[in-house]
């Protein structure tokens, strides 16, 4: 599953997308939230350490993500398996989940 991408908008079935801990916990992922619902990007952080293409290419990619809603004023959380989340400014590839929520505009 490494490098996939799916967002609430795809066709997908609602139960095509298996959270980390549903499959291995070696598995990363970064949620972005929106109007939308979220978009996720999935790696495989023990490929991506191992020098797999894929794997590293899904890990850069979650990166590019997570640095240009940083910069737009997202606030991001790392969640552990235990499901307890702490506030993160650096991109953490060996997190088990990061949550992108974009900085709310207006009033």
């Amino acid at each position: 599953m490494a490098g996939s991408r799916a967002g609430a908008g795809d066709n997908g079935s609602a139960g095509s997308w298996a959270t980390c801990e549903e499959e291995d916990t070696d598995m990363g992922m970064l949620r972005i939230m929106s109007r939308r619902g979220d978009d996720r990007v999935v790696w495989d952080a023990r490929k991506a350490a191992v020098g797999d293409a894929e794997a590293e290419a899904a890990v850069l990619e979650a990166k590019r993500i997570f640095d240009e809603a940083r910069a737009r004023g997202a606030t991001a959380f790392k969640v552990d398996g235990a499901k307890t989340s702490t506030r993160i400014d650096q991109f953490d590839s060996t997190a088990e989940q990061i949550v992108l929520i974009p900085r709310v505009v207006g009033g």
